[in-house]
């Protein structure tokens, strides 16, 4: 398992240009790839969706409806019962969107123009559902906020559809700061095609992608080592710091995995360092000692995981000498979970460091 690259809107089209103008991979392949392992996806987790009743699919504008296209044309080549919404005249289609629509339209999909909100109001109210619905409307191209007939179905969406599955991003979130613009489609899964966006992770759009499925897109392999953003999986962190700290040693000692002094905590904050303690033991600390003044050691104790030790500065310490030398000793040094602003925490850091 490798590191997964996150990608901003900017550098994802980049990567897009350079595969079609150094590799010959356009935009008609990479949406095909990504419409293919979108229904993959969809078949995988709703077996039995489109079998009784219809999947709703809504396209919207850009290359965001050109995916949907391909979805629902994959989805009827599988006997699937599909709908297609389109929120735009099929005429405004451009590219590779374009040409997919019009393979629909030759294969006598039902292609419904929803021009008024008004319309899709009116299907839900004569149909009935559950509905497994997919969110091609508009994916990470979203500039300001969705207004008009786009913020109306949306909302329909959300308040009549059990499962919506987005494509690349939910309707509405940002895809580079994870911002609700005006509202968003509320996602039982979204699947991001290449790399995921910041978005998918940054609040409050996190909340509304529901569970994150990656696919590949045939992009070239040597993207995904470049960049600057990547996710850290668990499984990856926990192969690393095995192999940097001798973890894969079964038979070594808590000494051998370092010394995390926490300097911090004050009456009424003590629950910062207390968390602070607990995250270093789990990420692989072999000792912790958490040094904070008189007052906030009974509150302290009660809160501090039990293989935590403590170190108590006196209440009226003004020299901090002592306590500077022992630095040496500790692998690392946390200053300030919970300390907060008194006089004596300016007085600890001037002489400390």
């Amino acid at each position: 398992m490798s590191l997964l690259r996150i990608c901003t809107n900017k550098e994802m089209r980049s990567l897009d240009q350079i595969a079609e103008i150094e590799m010959g991979i356009g935009p008609v392949i990479l949406m095909e790839n990504a419409g293919r392992a979108a229904t993959e996806i969809i078949v995988r987790e709703y077996p039995k969706a489109g079998v009784n009743q219809e999947i709703l699919v809504f396209a919207g504008k850009g290359n965001n409806a050109g995916d949907a296209f391909v979805v629902a044309r994959q989805l009827l080549g599988l006997g699937r019962r599909v709908r297609i919404f389109h929120l735009v005249k099929g005429s405004d289609y451009k590219g590779a969107t374009a040409e997919n629509f019009k393979i629909l339209t030759r294969m006598k999909a039902k292609l419904v123009h929803v021009s008024e909100s008004h319309e899709l109001e009116a299907f839900f109210e004569q149909s009935r559902g559950p509905y497994l619905a997919i969110d091609g409307i508009i994916g990470t191209g979203l500039k300001g906020n969705l207004e008009g007939h786009f913020y109306e179905v949306v909302e329909l969406i959300n308040q009549h559809v059990d499962h919506i599955v987005s494509l690349d991003i939910p309707t509405g979130v940002s895809g580079d700061s994870g911002q609700v613009q005006g509202i968003a489609i509320e996602s039982a899964i979204t699947i991001s095609f290449g790399y995921p966006r910041l978005g998918h992770f940054l609040p409050p759009g996190a909340n509304y992608r529901g569970k994150l499925v990656n696919v590949d897109i045939s992009l070239p392999s040597r993207f995904s080592k470049e960049g600057d953003k990547f996710l850290l999986r668990a499984k990856v962190i926990a192969q690393k710091v095995a192999k940097k700290y001798g973890r894969e040693d079964r038979y070594a000692h808590k000494n051998d995995f370092g010394h995390v002094l926490m300097i911090g905590g004050s009456p009424g904050r003590t629950g910062a360092i207390a968390m602070a303690s607990l995250a270093a033991l789990r990420m692989g600390a072999g000792l912790v000692t958490v040094a904070s003044w008189e007052k906030a050691m009974a509150e302290l104790n009660t809160r501090l995981p039990v293989e935590a030790m403590t170190l108590m500065i006196a209440n009226n310490e003004t020299n901090f000498d002592q306590y500077a030398k022992q630095l040496k000793s500790f692998s690392a040094v946390v200053v300030g979970p919970g300390m907060g602003t008194q006089p004596e925490s300016r007085k600890m850091l001037d002489q400390f460091f």
